[in-house]
């Protein structure tokens, strides 16, 4: 199992959307995942009406998680990107996400 980190950029801002979103994201246990964290919503800096968290996460298959979560990804597996421009993402709310596995 190794442990990684994410960071979600989605279209809203709203404590309601982040709600919706959090309880959607269990769905990604059926997908490499056996256990995740999510930080508090706040504020995109650089997006107005954007808002930035981070998931840090247990995964037994990253492929299959990566494949899961959108279409396309620009980097090696173990430190990629990707945004709604360039791939489909898992979630309507979605803009952006960076998947990183750290050295341990």
């Amino acid at each position: 199992m190794k442990r990684a980190i994410m960071q979600i950029i989605i279209h809203s801002d709203r404590d309601e959307d982040y709600l919706a979103f959090k309880k959607d994201l269990h769905i990604i246990l059926e997908h490499g995942v056996t256990d995740f964290s999510l930080s508090p919503l706040r504020t995109d800096t650089m997006k107005t009406g954007y808002g930035e968290m981070y998931m840090t996460l247990s995964v037994n298959n990253v492929s299959e998680l990566l494949h899961f979560l959108a279409t396309s990804w620009s980097g090696p597996e173990d430190d990629c990107e990707t945004d709604t421009i360039q791939a489909d993402c898992f979630h309507p709310l979605v803009s952006y996400l960076y998947f990183q596995l750290p050295d341990v």
